[in-house]
């Protein structure tokens, strides 16, 4: 799988700044264009299911629309100085010009709806970690993690110099984490360098972190296996501490190997990692 289309959701309230510099850096490092879509709910939809915010401000549906309009267009206007900055390119249409391609647009629409339609017309999807804080935004990452189909790059607030110097594999054998690592093929073949967390009891029996070397060896990728890691607490606290002795740049995971509610109920590992990682990692359920 090649990367062609880097998908970068924009809501209010949440800063793109972190999206697009992650956006670029894969870019620069494996080709590819980045498609910047501005998502605006539809006043109706805010009024449906969050009627006790709306009167609580007292806004009326035209004056709740200009304000949206108005955050849109600061947006856009924030993309434009970032796209002239980096002297990129814009059109629809794959060209040989050396520069990278980089678009804006807009929809009108629920955040789930359109995060899903616009991620599965792409390859790779960025996003910002999730917070309580910031509704929109656990929306988009529910809906392309689970309905979007593509592997999704969560970054953290503040960016890391360089994604690609070591990505750490988090191998458990599972079919999520086979899909997390043949979506992120193109991430891996670039980097300058491969390593693979192995928690043995959660493994399956026959896909050990010797077997992921081997494979990955026939893609050009030269990986070696971490330390077996010391599971005596969770499986993410360990995982997390592991990856940054390692000086890791990118984590690379399988997303939910159980259902969303148990992991709510019960916790998980990918719930650990969402919480608490404070460097960029790839998700694919």
């Amino acid at each position: 799988m090649s990367i062609r289309t880097i998908l970068v959701p924009v809501f209010p309230a949440v800063s793109e700044t972190p999206q697009l510099a992650a956006a670029l850096a894969v870019a620069r490092r494996i080709g590819g264009h980045i498609e910047a879509v501005f998502i605006r709910p539809q006043p109706d939809t805010l009024f449906n299911e969050f009627p006790e915010s709306v009167l609580i401000s007292q806004l009326g549906r035209d004056e709740l629309s200009r304000e949206e309009e108005a955050t849109e267009a600061a947006a856009r206007a924030r993309f434009d100085a970032w796209h002239r900055g980096h002297e990129l390119a814009t059109g629809r249409v794959r060209t040989e010009e050396p520069r990278i391609v980089a678009n804006w647009s807009g929809r009108l629409g629920s955040v789930e709806r359109m995060t899903v339609q616009c991620a599965r017309l792409s390859d790779l999807v960025v996003l910002s970690f999730p917070t309580g804080r910031l509704l929109a935004a656990g929306q988009a990452f529910d809906a392309a993690v689970f309905d979007g189909g593509r592997p999704v790059l969560l970054v953290p607030s503040v960016a890391r110099a360089d994604m690609f110097a070591h990505v750490v594999i988090a191998w458990s054998g599972s079919l999520e984490a086979t899909r997390a690592v043949a979506a992120s093929m193109p991430l891996l073949c670039a980097a300058d360098r491969v390593s693979i967390f192995c928690a043995p009891q959660s493994s399956e029996p026959f896909l050990s972190a010797d077997d992921l070397i081997e494979a990955l060896s026939w893609h050009g990728v030269s990986a070696r296996a971490l330390p077996e890691p010391n599971i005596g607490g969770q499986v993410g606290e360990e995982l997390l501490r592991m990856a940054d002795e390692a000086g890791a740049t990118l984590l690379v995971m399988g997303a939910y190997t159980h259902s969303r509610m148990r992991q709510l109920f019960l916790g998980g590992v990918t719930d650990a990692i969402v919480r608490a990682a404070a460097l960029p990692t790839l998700l694919m359920h």
